[in-house]
């Protein structure tokens, strides 16, 4: 789905659905292998993303998400999407809409991005948010 010309909306718009469907509660964090400088570049370009916790699924984060739209840092910065992401049913999904803002201005190209999502068991001594 795409937005044209407008402006933020999660109506109609379906990110990407994480579920956990093991048997341990995870730590889970995002990072991309470019920020909006490096691959859009241009005046206020945006390459963000959200998280959003589907309704019936209210404490799918025991230690609570990141709701507010937050830019992605790139490859070398992995950030925090849901501590203690619960694997219990009705308690076990939750959503991650990306939001790209091109402006008219912007760095002619094809341009290509890979999105990484973590999660590790957080009794693990390795486990980083």
């Amino acid at each position: 789905a795409y937005v044209r010309g407008g402006s933020w909306s999660t109506a109609g718009v379906n990110g990407f659905l994480l579920e956990n469907t093991g048997n341990v509660p995870v730590n889970v964090s995002i990072n991309a292998t470019q920020n909006s400088t490096n691959i859009i570049n241009g005046t206020n370009p945006q390459f963000r993303y959200q998280v959003r916790v589907p309704t019936g699924n209210s404490t799918a984060c025991e230690a609570g998400t990141q709701s507010s739209q937050t830019e992605f840092l790139g490859r070398t910065s992995r950030q925090g999407v849901c501590n203690i992401f619960n694997y219990t049913a009705q308690r076990d999904s939750i959503r991650i809409d990306i939001n790209i803002t091109i402006p008219d201005d912007a760095l002619l190209g094809s341009k290509n991005i890979t999105i990484e999502f973590n999660a590790c068991d957080i009794s693990s001594s390795n486990c980083q948010a």
